[in-house]
């Protein structure tokens, strides 16, 4: 009897950024510049796992 292997299954998920970040803007002069604004950004992340055998019937 041979013994499978479980595939290991690898991607780049895409996930949401869990906090927001401040961005503050100045001129050349050295005035801020302000703006409201939102954006939602997400970040790459790297999953990889095994997948699981199947069963036996």
């Amino acid at each position: 009897m041979s013994k499978q292997r479980r595939q290991k299954v690898e991607f780049t998920a895409e996930k949401p950024v869990s906090k927001p970040v401040k961005v503050e803007f100045y001129t050349k002069d050295g005035e801020k510049v302000s703006f409201k604004g939102h954006k939602e950004v997400t970040k790459p992340v790297k999953v990889e796992f095994y997948a699981k055998r199947d069963k036996k019937k």
